[in-house]
């Protein structure tokens, strides 16, 4: 998908929105139908759309089973509305989990660019998946598990996952994953090993 499309669907989505000042997810995904765009589009618009604050987050993040897959899970605000919308003035959300929705107790950080780096390199195997990325700055899902599993990384599907909630990488449809100008880049330290590959 070119930029130009992008940009315009991400437009529509924004009028969509403004024109009833607070949507559920269900009513994107109602209008992303007849607008011909696919769950994975939708969600990055949704995304694009929150990181520009052209729009804030209503209620908490779930993950829609259309969403759900086998690498990673994305997850959605339950409803979004206009930045600026005094929440007393919007309906509340009712919590009523579809069957085999992932619901994630998780509040948006709009400042998050101040993530807590020193904390997420406490972790070391947090630490290897940073230093990963930061030498591969954009890379397939199938690749970046395949690579991270055989670094001995347990599970690496939950630090991607950690990553994205944090903004520090994006998933494109396309099946890719890049890092964010918000990634802190890791230069890691090298080895004999490495000098003898």
């Amino acid at each position: 998908m070119s930029s130009d499309l992008f940009n315009r669907l991400v437009m529509k989505a924004k009028e969509f929105i403004e024109k009833r000042s607070i949507v559920t997810y269900d009513e994107m995904v109602k209008w992303a139908n007849t607008e011909n765009i696919s769950s994975i589009t939708l969600s990055v618009i949704i995304e694009e759309l929150l990181s520009r604050g052209i729009v804030e987050p209503e209620g908490e993040f779930f993950t829609p089973p259309e969403l759900s897959f086998p690498l990673f899970k994305k997850s959605v605000p339950k409803a979004i509305r206009v930045k600026g919308l005094e929440p007393s003035v919007v309906k509340p959300t009712i919590n009523i989990p579809h069957p085999g929705e992932d619901i994630v107790k998780v509040k948006v950080n709009t400042g998050v660019g101040k993530v807590n780096v020193d904390e997420l390199l406490k972790d070391p195997e947090m630490l290897r998946v940073i230093e990963y990325l930061s030498e591969h700055w954009s890379v397939g899902d199938l690749k970046i598990m395949n690579d991270l599993e055989k670094m001995g990384i347990q599970n690496p599907r939950r630090f991607i996952r950690k990553l994205l909630d944090l903004e520090l990488i994006t998933y494109h449809p396309d099946g890719v994953f890049d890092i964010t100008d918000k990634f802190p880049r890791i230069k890691k330290k090298k080895t004999l090993a490495d000098f003898l590959i």
